[in-house]
Formats: structure tokens, sequence, C-alpha cells
């Protein structure tokens, strides 16, 4: 890092204030809080960065530890531990590159199956896990005797991994009429999803949320996003900080129904846009496919107001019946990874899966959105390993 790089770091946290978990995974959030650079003066902001400049300099600074072992004289205790920790990972994050996300689901009803919580998920391979889902019946959230059997076994992989995050996944398109947005169902619906977040480990929620023409008000996207401030508000008073995410549309004319985009990207620490199937029908004989659809989508929630930084590109880890009289739409990886070119049923070659995630690579999103672990080849049927996309996807991007 140069002396111009330093001097740009610091214009550019002035403009776009970064918190410590945007830059970096895995910090401790009790012990430096969260620091932000607008309420700190150019002076303070100034000096930490020529300390880390002069760090940068004189030493072979390539990971966090790195920097906390070159911290080791300023006493914790001092504010400009903090500040200068957060100049640092700042100055990492510009010269190593944000990290990217695997952000991946297990259905809970995703049937038949064979699928094990404990056996079958492997807890390295996804950097975030998504438990999907519940729904509001009809504001309240409860868990069910097999969700209740199914939480602790599956956060329990937490352990093997400490790094990684698991996340509980509300879904509220099913919804019938938009009593949920009124102030008093607002409260018991987020009343309900704290408690069964509390006995739990959950390091967050994952909202799924588009309005549904027919059903929904035209104000509904604005109450959605008053939902969503007030939930992660309320969450971090009864459970401490957690994460807040969303899972959202790839139409265009559903995402401007449904999402004021600047708001919720303020408050949601990312969102997974569902881009699985846009381009279930490549031209013949391209290897890698196209996926120009999912480009569009991606591209346009960025024209929205969305954060690349924040935004996880839907792939898919199951075979899509393209015929228009197929009662299955969805096939798991593990029952047509022989599928031929003849067949209806649509599976991304090994060359598309890695274009995808070199994609999110080239053009700085934050990471990929996979459905599902259990869908994805997690028993070797095809002979080529375990997680036979997700596997390619962690490679490229992990």
């Amino acid at each position: 890092m140069t002396r111009q790089d330093a001097t740009g770091l610091v214009a550019m946290t002035r403009q776009d204030p970064i918190r410590l978990d945007l830059l970096w995974s895995g910090y401790d959030e009790d012990q430096l809080g969260c620091c932000h650079f607008e309420s700190l003066s150019p002076v303070s902001i100034t000096f930490a960065f020529k300390i880390v400049w002069e760090i940068f300099k004189c030493n072979p600074v390539k990971s966090k530890d790195d920097l906390l072992f070159y911290l080791t004289s300023i006493p914790k205790s001092n504010k400009m531990y903090a500040l200068i920790l957060l100049a640092g990972l700042c100055a990492l994050n510009a010269q190593l590159g944000t990290p990217k996300k695997l952000v991946c689901t297990f259905q809970k009803d995703s049937s038949p199956n064979p699928f094990d919580i404990v056996e079958d998920i492997d807890p390295y391979l996804c950097t975030h896990l998504i438990y999907s889902s519940l729904k509001p019946e009809p504001v309240e959230v409860t868990a069910s005797p097999s969700d209740l059997n199914n939480f602790p076994q599956f956060n329990s992989h937490k352990i093997t991994n400490p790094n990684l995050k698991t996340l509980l996944e509300v879904d509220l398109t099913d919804l019938t009429t938009n009593d949920i947005f009124a102030p008093n169902n607002r409260a018991i619906f987020i009343q309900s999803v704290i408690d069964v977040m509390i006995p739990e480990q959950f390091d967050g929620v994952n909202i799924v949320w588009v309005i549904k023409q027919g059903v929904n008000q035209l104000n509904d996207k604005q109450r959605f996003t008053l939902l969503m401030q007030e939930l992660k508000a309320e969450m971090q008073v009864a459970l401490g900080v957690r994460m807040l995410t969303a899972s959202v549309s790839a139409e265009n004319i559903y995402i401007d129904y449904s999402y004021e985009v600047p708001l919720l990207a303020g408050i949601v620490n990312f969102f997974n846009v569902i881009t699985f199937d846009l381009d279930r029908t490549p031209p013949p004989g391209t290897n890698p496919a196209p996926f120009p659809n999912a480009q569009t989508a991606m591209y346009y929630w960025v024209s929205k107001g969305a954060p690349k930084r924040k935004l996880n590109m839907g792939t898919a880890a199951y075979g899509f019946d393209t015929s228009p009289t197929a009662n299955l739409l969805i096939w798991p990886i593990y029952t047509v990874c022989s599928a031929t070119t003849s067949s209806p049923v649509h599976v991304d070659s090994d060359a598309t899966i890695q274009a995808k995630a070199n994609y999110i690579i080239a053009e700085h999103f934050g990471g990929a959105f996979v459905k599902s672990v259990d869908l994805d080849d997690f028993n070797a049927a095809c002979g080529q390993g375990h997680y036979l996309v997700i596997r390619q996807i962690h490679n490229i991007l992990i």
C-alpha cells in the first residue's frame, strides 16, 4: 500500500462509512464495537492511516492476524487501537479484495430426499447456511416439532467450523393478505421470530419477499422496509448483533414493485438475488452457456442503488425441466447428472458453473447464492465427488 493509497482510503471512507463486519469476517464485535469513520475527525482518521501506512511499508501484512501482531504495542483499551485496526482492515480490504460469500440453502421439505443434516452437510463448503424455511400463519412464525429437532443438528456444524454462519429463513412470499404489515401485526411477527431465535444458535434471519400482483397494495414495499428496520432493531435489543439478509426477485418489474433498494441496502447485510432459472434455454452447442438474464438482473439491482458487495448471484445446484408440460420443474442433481442434450431437464455444465463463479469475481459482486445443499450431488452419486456444483463454486470463490 502506498501513501497515495492511504490518502485515497481516507477520502473513500469519509464518503462511504464502512463497518468492521463489512471489511473482514470473524472480527470480535464485543471487543471492538462498530466504529464508523463518519463520526471521527479527519485528523484522527489521517493519523490512523499514517500509522497503518508505516506498518504496511515496513512489514509483510497479509492477513488480519498479521495486522493484530503489529498492533500489540497499542493497548486494546485505547480508542486509537480500534481506529487503527479499522483503518488496517480497510487497507487489507483494498489490498486483498473483499472475501467472497458462498451462501447455501438447506430445504427442510425437500422430498423424497435421503439427505441427513448431520452426516451430509460439509461445514467447510459454504460460508453461510440458510435453514429454509418457516412461514407466518397468519402473522406469527412458529417452529414445528421437526424444526425444533433439526435446529440443533443444523447449527452443530458451527462447532466443527466456527467461521460458519447460519441463518433462519422466514418466507413471506405466500402471504394471502398484507395484514402482516399492520403496526400491531408487525410487532407480533417480529416477536415470534425472536422467540424462535432465542433458544437456538442462528447467527441471523433471512427474509424472502416479493410483491405478488393482485394480493399486495402499492405501498407495501414501504411497509416491507419498515418491517425490516423494526426487525433489525428488535433483534439487536433481544439477541445482540445478528445478521439480517433478504432473498429477492431478479425480475425488473418485481424489483420495482417490491423494494426500496437504497433504504434496504442500509439495513441488510446482503441480498440473495434469485437468478437460478433465468437462463435455462441456452443456445445449443455453447459451453459455457451464456447467462445474460442473470447478468442483467444483477446490474439492475446495482442501478437501483444496491452496493455490489452486498449482492449474491443465484446459482442452481439442481436440474430444471424446461418442458412446458413438466409436472416437476426441479430435479436433484444426483438424479439427472447424466442427462443428455436431448433431455428437457437442463443442468449447468461444469464450464457454465465455473464461468458464473468467475463472473462474480470479475464484477466484484459479494458472492454466490446456491439452492441447495440437499439438491446437489451430496452423496457423490454422479461419480465426480461430493457436491458437484457447490464444490466447484467454492474452489473459485473461497
